[in-house]
């Protein structure tokens, strides 16, 4: 029971950064698109809601409804970007894509690959938020200075938000990993892992594959 608790750990403190630096060279080639796509909506709101809610809202706290609004816009871009990053993007990898199974059968373990996906969700977040901030600035709605002072709460917060998304589908996760760890980890058949998941009820198959697999009993 407890080697399979250590072969989710990380493996050591650099290991995530292979899982990274994969993830950005996938990104690196739809850069373009990837970036439009993370500042259109907000942009969308911070100009329409600004300029044309404004106009009736008026001054808020001493300043433009619009520089109120464009603090908003940078924590909703920086949530909205790491959250899709890890339910959907993580998901696609771990299971359509299969990725994880391959980036398995190295030294990386379960841990460094989450590891690497939040730091790239987060790093995903940090790109859409300072976006957002950096057209704010540019337009005079916020000090460059304050801009400088929330890059690091714009990545922290990308950080939260993707370690939330990826326990909304930790169940789904979790019941994938018994087939990847069965496969590259313990080199054991995944039939019978399989055969114990669908002959298990919903609400007790995670737990009982999982005491049956660390025992060794699914023969």
């Amino acid at each position: 029971m407890w080697k399979l608790y250590v072969a989710a750990l990380p493996a050591n403190g650099w290991n995530w950064i292979a899982v990274w630096r994969r993830n950005y060279l996938a990104w690196r080639k739809v850069a373009l698109a990837s970036i439009l796509g993370n500042l259109a909506d907000p942009l969308i709101y911070l100009f329409g809601l600004g300029a044309g809610l404004g106009m009736m809202v008026g001054r808020v706290d001493g300043v433009s409804y619009i520089a109120f609004l464009s603090a908003g816009m940078v924590a909703t871009s920086a949530m909205t970007a790491s959250t899709f990053e890890t339910i959907y993007a993580t998901f696609a990898r771990m299971r359509a894509q299969r990725t994880w199974e391959a980036i398995l059968h190295t030294q990386v373990t379960i841990g460094d690959i989450v590891l690497g996906e939040l730091a790239w969700a987060a790093t995903k977040a940090s790109l859409a938020g300072t976006g957002i901030g950096v057209v704010a600035a540019t337009l005079g709605y916020t000090e460059w200075v304050s801009l400088l002072y929330a890059l690091p709460v714009i990545a922290l917060t990308g950080l939260a938000f993707a370690s939330l998304s990826h326990d909304r589908h930790g169940a789904c996760t979790q019941l994938r990993i018994f087939h990847i760890l069965s496969d590259a980890r313990h080199h054991t058949d995944a039939v019978p892992v399989r055969r114990c998941l669908s002959s298990q009820p919903a609400a007790g198959r995670f737990s009982t594959c999982h005491t049956n697999l660390a025992a060794g009993s699914f023969d």
